[in-house]
C-alpha cells in the first residue's frame, strides 16, 4: 500500500475535493461540522446596536467553543489501532502511472510517499519517501482504496510547515478549513491556480489542526504552525475571502492590519416579524465582526462585469447579461436588508487589492464602525503612512491576490 504525503497529498486532496472527480469512488477526508448560527433576540423586536453586538458576540463565542470540542481528534495512535505497518512498502512497487492524472509528478515535484520502516526508504527520479511516526493519531491516514491512502489534512499541513513561510502556510490552512478547493496545475505549483471549486464541507478545522499538532507531539515547527493558526479562520467560501481575511488579521510586520479574526459566513436568522419585509429567512455575511455589527462583502467586479473573462459565448451574451443584472439587483437588495437590521455592510472590490491606499480606505470604514462600540476613538490600525509599511503592505496584497483567480479588474 502507498501513502501519499506532503505536497503530493495537498495536490491529491485538491483533486479529491474537486466536483469533477466526485464520480470516482474516493473516500473524501471531509469534516462536517455545524456552522455558526446567529439570531436576533426572540420576543424583543430589534434591540439597539450595543445589545445586539453583545448578543451576537456571546453566541459566536459559545458556538466556536462548541464546534472546537466536536472537532478534537481521538487520542489513539496508529500503533494502538493495530495498523498494518508491514503493508506500507512502496519499494520498487509503486506504479507512477496511476498518479499522473491525480498529482503533478516530475523531477522538480516528485511523488512523496510515506513509510514506517527505514529499510523501505528510497530516492527515485520522480518519487521519494518520507518517514512517518507510528505514534501518529489514528486520523493521520485516510484510506482511498485497498492499495492507496493519503495523509490527513492535519498531517499534510504539518509536513508542509518546513517548506512554507507563515503566509503560505496560512493560505493552505484556510483552504483546508474552508468550503472551496483550488485546482492545481500540472506543474505542481502552489500559486498558479486560476480557478476553484465549491465544496460541501471543510476538510478540517483550525481547532482540529491545533489538537492534532498537540496529539502528534510536534516540536520542531510547532511554533510556526501555531503562529499561522492565530491568523486563520474557518469556513472561508473562496480564495478571495481568504485573501481579505488574512490581510485584516496578519500582523503589521507581515504587512497586515493586525485586526481580530472575523467570523466567516455565519448563518444569521431574521426575526419573524420582519421576514415579510426582507423576503428571506436568513443570510450569510462574508466576513462578519459580531462585536462591531459589521459585514465585509467581497465583490468580484472582474467576474460580474466582464463577459470575456467569464468565458461567455457571443450568442449567449444577452442571456448572460440579464442573469448578471438580476444577480446584481439581488445583491443590492440583500445589502439593503442586512443594513436595515442594524448591520453595517462594507463592500470590498477586487481592485481594492491594487494598492495599500485602497485597502486603508476599506479598513478605515471598518474602524469607523468599530469606534461606535468602543469608548475610545484611537485608531485600531496603522495606515500605510510610511514608505516601508506601504511597500510591505503592497507586497502582501500582491502575494495574496496570486492565490486567487486574477481578473482583468486587477
Amino acid at each position: 500500500m502507498e501513502i501519499v504525503v506532503g505536497l503530493s497529498a495537498l495536490l491529491l486532496t485538491r483533486i479529491i475535493r474537486s466536483h469533477s472527480n466526485r464520480g470516482n469512488a474516493i473516500k473524501e477526508p471531509l469534516v462536517d461540522l455545524p456552522q455558526i448560527q446567529l439570531s436576533f433576540p426572540a420576543d424583543k423586536g430589534i434591540p439597539n446596536a450595543e445589545s445586539l453586538a453583545i448578543f451576537h458576540s456571546t453566541l459566536c463565542t459559545e458556538q466556536l467553543v462548541s464546534n472546537s470540542e466536536l472537532s478534537i481528534p481521538s487520542r489513539h495512535t496508529l500503533e494502538d489501532s493495530n495498523f498494518d505497518f508491514d503493508s506500507v512498502n512502496p519499494l520498487a512497487k509503486t506504479d507512477l502511472s496511476r498518479f499522473i492524472d491525480r498529482c503533478a509528478i516530475d523531477t522538480e515535484h516528485p511523488l512523496e510517499l510515506g513509510v514506517f520502516n527505514l529499510n523501505h526508504r528510497y530516492q527515485r527520479t520522480k518519487s521519494r519517501t518520507i518517514m512517518l511516526s507510528r505514534k501518529l493519531p489514528t486520523e493521520a491516514i485516510f484510506p482511498i482504496d485497498p492499495s492507496l491512502a493519503i495523509s490527513s489534512p492535519e498531517l499534510t499541513i504539518m509536513q508542509l510547515a518546513p517548506k512554507l513561510d507563515i503566509i503560505d502556510l496560512a493560505l493552505v490552512i484556510m483552504e483546508f478549513c474552508g468550503r472551496y478547493s483550488l485546482r492545481p496545475q500540472r506543474d505542481g505549483s502552489l500559486y498558479k491556480e486560476r480557478s476553484f471549486v465549491n465544496c460541501d464541507y471543510p476538510a478540517t478545522t483550525c481547532a482540529r489542526i491545533a489538537a492534532f499538532i498537540k496529539a502528534a507531539n510536534m516540536r520542531r515547527y510547532r511554533h510556526k504552525l501555531e503562529t499561522a493558526l492565530k491568523y486563520c479562520a474557518d469556513n472561508s467560501a473562496s480564495p478571495m475571502e481568504t485573501a481579505l481575511a488574512l490581510t485584516l488579521t496578519l500582523p503589521e510586520e507581515l504587512g497586515g492590519y493586525g485586526l481580530p479574526r472575523p467570523i466567516l459566513n455565519p448563518k444569521i436568522s431574521i426575526p419573524d416579524d420582519v421576514r415579510l419585509y426582507v423576503g428571506r429567512n436568513n443570510f450569510h455575511p462574508d466576513l462578519y465582526y459580531p462585536q462591531w455589527l459589521c459585514d465585509l462583502e467581497y465583490e468580484s467586479s472582474g467576474f460580474h462585469f466582464d463577459p470575456l473573462q467569464a468565458g461567455i459565448a457571443t450568442d449567449q451574451m444577452d442571456r448572460w447579461r440579464k442573469r448578471e443584472i438580476s444577480h446584481q439587483a439581488a445583491d443590492r437588495r440583500r445589502s439593503r436588508d442586512i443594513q436595515a437590521l442594524g448591520i453595517k455592510v462594507i463592500p470590498v472590490l477586487s481592485n481594492d487589492f491594487l494598492s495599500a491606499q485602497r485597502m486603508d480606505q476599506v479598513v478605515w470604514a471598518l474602524e469607523r464602525q468599530a469606534q461606535k462600540f468602543t469608548s475610545s476613538t484611537i485608531s485600531l490600525v496603522k495606515t500605510a503612512d510610511t514608505r516601508e509599511l506601504r511597500d510591505m503592505r503592497t507586497q502582501l496584497l500582491e502575494r495574496l491576490s496570486l492565490a486567487s483567480p486574477r481578473h482583468s479588474a486587477f
